[in-house]
Formats: structure tokens, C-alpha cells, sequence
């Protein structure tokens, strides 16, 4: 008889970054205000049975948007925060107490203007 023996594998969390920069108004435009969307679809594994992401299609998942408004002047920094704390309000909302991303602006830290907002899973399935 052989045994053998499997060390367990380190979770592997998704996420995904976006870049602020790319949403601002342009200083040509006669635009003041615009409202911009960040739509996820978070879904699972087979190995995860979770009836909050219960839905009609063969594999389960929920869908994510978290809106927000850029202003004119805004930078990407301004923006990063805005959309975290949207997504923070949004999630907080819907999941109850229990969360299922995690939400992080990362801003301006020297000269290297960065301005991203990165949505990370807490749940390895």
C-alpha cells in the first residue's frame, strides 16, 4: 500500500486594479460632472456551495456595480477615494455585515502619481 501526502496550497485571492487616470475630464472639455460605473461579477468555484451568490445560470455569482461622479479638476487620487468609498457603502449594504472584497485606494505617494482602486476577494473559491 502507498501513501502519500499533500502539503495544502496557499489561497489564491482574485482581484482585480483600475486606474483612475483614465476616467478624469479631460481640460478641453466643456463637460462638468460625469458619472462613470465599475461593474464585477464576482463569481465561484463548483467546490463552493454559498447561497447568497445563488442565481438562474449554471455557475453561481452576483453582480457588482459601484457608481461614481467625476468632477471636473478632480485628479485620479480625488477619484480613487471617492470610488472606494462608494464601494465600501455599496458592499456594506448589500452583503450585511459580512464582506466579500476588499476595497483599496492607492494614492499619490512621492512624485509617482498612482490614483488606482484595487477590489480584492476574501474567499479563495
Amino acid at each position: 500500500m502507498d501513501i502519500q501526502v499533500k502539503n495544502p496550497t496557499v489561497e489564491n485571492l482574485a482581484s482585480v486594479e483600475f486606474d483612475m487616470s483614465k476616467v478624469l475630464i479631460p481640460a478641453s472639455s466643456t463637460d462638468k460632472e460625469r458619472t462613470a460605473r465599475v461593474v464585477l461579477y464576482v463569481g465561484l468555484s463548483m467546490n463552493s456551495q454559498d447561497s447568497f451568490y445563488a442565481n438562474d445560470f449554471v455557475y453561481k455569482g452576483k453582480p457588482l456595480y459601484v457608481e461614481f461622479k467625476v468632477l471636473a479638476g478632480d485628479t485620479a487620487d480625488v477619484v480613487a477615494k471617492r470610488v472606494k468609498t462608494n464601494a465600501d457603502k455599496y458592499l456594506l449594504f448589500v452583503m450585511g455585515p459580512e464582506r466579500i472584497l476588499n476595497v483599496t485606494a492607492t494614492t499619490t505617494s512621492g512624485e509617482t502619481p498612482t490614483g488606482t482602486v484595487k477590489f480584492t476577494g476574501i474567499n479563495g473559491y
